[in-house]
């Protein structure tokens, strides 16, 4: 896996290759190279499923991991794209993924990220009239003073 990890990492926008451990790799990718990132890892290495996308929330920043197989070979790789806090956005790779379609539409409902050029990106866990994305550490939660 180490070997693939670094012929990955020679890629343009790619930085800080990480075996985690036998079959499992973690790359960081600039946000503005994921798409076609993406897109060669499917055709050209057999990523050929992305399992789940989530995000975390750092205050000043987030980070989103993309997990993803290549089902032949039983490797699996997580991709990660660093986001600013303020208009975080990156293009979606849900037409290279069908599966990833979903886990942007969770992850901009929970988190508020932006993927440009997702099909339909709206509420996919809260009602369409929630304010807000809950998973955000800005996010503050309305207090009902009938509840107390």
């Amino acid at each position: 896996m180490i070997a693939q990890l670094v012929k990955l990492a020679t890629l343009e926008g790619v930085s800080d290759p990480v075996e985690l451990r036998r079959n499992v790799g973690r790359l960081t990718v600039d946000r503005y190279a994921l798409h076609d990132f993406a897109v060669a890892l499917r055709d050209e290495h057999g990523f050929d499923h992305c399992s789940l996308i989530t995000a975390v929330d750092y205050r000043d920043r987030f980070k989103v991991v993309y997990h993803l197989s290549n089902l032949a070979t039983r490797r699996m790789l997580e991709l990660c794209v660093t986001l600013p806090h303020e208009n975080p956005h990156v293009d979606s790779v849900a037409d290279v993924w069908e599966g990833a379609e979903w886990h942007e539409r969770e992850a901009w409902d929970l988190m508020g990220l932006q993927f440009v050029g997702h099909p339909r990106l709206k509420r996919v866990l809260l009602p369409d009239d929630f304010q807000g994305h809950p998973l955000r550490k800005d996010y503050t939660y309305p207090i009902h003073e009938e509840e107390w």
